[in-house]
């Protein structure tokens, strides 16, 4: 199964220096959904490079894999700015990346891991179509 849960900020995904609210918020959230479901893989749209330049001091969704007493793995899924160049996608091309994501993920879904995926609220509708065009479960979970 995969689970989508989409946010209206990407604030939310990374405690920073003055960004401390709105991640508390979703590390609870994931927390209390992984104690509750159980996951095998958390993916989500972000890169490292981009928590660079915003001055990440942790990603919300490795601070919960490192505390929780669950093997739950974690991928970055989203094209960082490079990678974007040598495939010529834009970072406009929702529908691009969004394929990406799910090439990203297909092994998790064949294996029937049970996935929560990480991405901004203008994807969740397209991607849930898209992963179940390929005929894999789908839920959005709202937060």
């Amino acid at each position: 199964m995969l689970y989508i849960l989409g946010l209206d900020n990407h604030f939310y995904q990374f405690f920073g220096i003055n960004n401390t609210e709105y991640p508390r918020e979703l590390y609870n959230y994931i927390t209390d959904f992984i104690n509750e479901n159980g996951i095998d893989l958390i993916a989500e749209e972000l890169t490292d490079d981009y928590c660079e330049t915003l001055g990440c001091v942790s990603i919300v969704c490795e601070d919960v894999i490192e505390n929780s007493n669950e093997e739950i793995e974690h991928r970055f899924v989203e094209l960082n700015d490079q990678e974007r160049e040598e495939l010529n996608i834009a970072s406009e091309d929702h529908s691009a990346r969004e394929e990406h994501w799910f090439d990203e993920i297909e092994d998790a879904l064949k294996n029937n891991w049970d996935i929560l995926f990480v991405c901004g609220n203008a994807h969740v509708d397209s991607f849930k179509e898209l992963v179940e065009g390929g005929r894999y479960n789908v839920k959005i979970l709202n937060f």
